[in-house]
């Protein structure tokens, strides 16, 4: 239906026309000086990891790296780092058994995985795997710290069966089971391989995985922090952890 349009009204007065002051305030941040990249800038100081960078010495909760890549396994520094203890064999075994028990991802994430293409990055697979497993988990919208750790205690168990299920897939190879008898890198390197490791290999990939543990303030920890400290999610926060990662 047709209607008249009235013609907007116009103005020819601008607020410069009335402002007298030569320049516009700024606040004080904007005239701070700034750090691109974070360079330069602590946030924090890790009650984790101590890094003795002149030294070349890296501490995880007091306990020399040294002594935990020869001596240990993936399962008792994970131990160590998540309660700030080296378990008994009692805790660590039932530690291990809980690993074991949560290492299934659910299968709706197991058809996402299937649908990615075939050139996606392992790192593009993990951040967006993630993410989703958040919706599968019970703990989810409980922050209490006793959930926090279970919930930490799943994305350690499933992140491997997320890893070597891509792996198989874009190589279009039949899936592996994650195995209940196997230690984390054994089980790990099963998945990926369909061969179970010798005790040589399992203890070089089990040092490998000790080194890459905890690494202090850096810029995966610092953007999950920056996520959780807004009251969001652990999934939320390592989903941030690993986008940064990819950078």
């Amino acid at each position: 239906m047709d209607r008249d349009l009235k013609t907007c009204e116009t103005t020819d007065s601008f607020v410069c026309d009335d402002y007298t002051e030569e320049e516009p305030k700024m606040c004080e941040l904007d005239q701070a000086k700034t750090y691109k990249g974070l360079v330069g800038i602590y946030v924090d100081e890790s009650t984790i990891t101590y890094i003795d960078g002149l030294k070349g010495e890296l501490y995880y909760r007091g306990y020399p790296l040294y002594d935990l890549v020869n001596k240990s396994s993936f399962e008792e520094v994970a131990y160590l780092l998540i309660y700030g203890k080296l378990p008994s064999r009692s805790e660590f075994k039932s530690f291990q058994d809980e690993l074991i028990k949560e290492r299934n991802i659910p299968d709706n994430v197991l058809t996402i995985l299937k649908s990615f293409p075939r050139n996606t990055t392992r790192i593009e697979l993990l951040r967006t795997s993630v993410s989703a497993l958040s919706l599968y988990d019970p703990d989810d919208y409980d922050f209490s710290e006793e959930a926090n750790i279970r919930k930490g205690i799943r994305i350690i168990a499933k992140i491997p069966t997320v890893l070597a299920f891509s792996h198989r897939i874009q190589g279009n190879l039949p899936l592996i089971e994650p195995s209940e008898d196997l230690s984390h890198a054994c089980n790990y390197y099963y998945m990926m391989t369909g061969e179970v490791p010798n005790n040589e290999f399992t203890r070089y990939f089990d040092k490998i995985l000790i080194c890459h543990m905890d690494h202090s303030i850096n810029s995966s920890t610092f953007s999950c922090r920056v996520t959780v400290s807004t009251l969001s999610d652990m999934y939320s926060g390592i989903t941030s952890a690993i986008g940064t990662l990819r950078g």
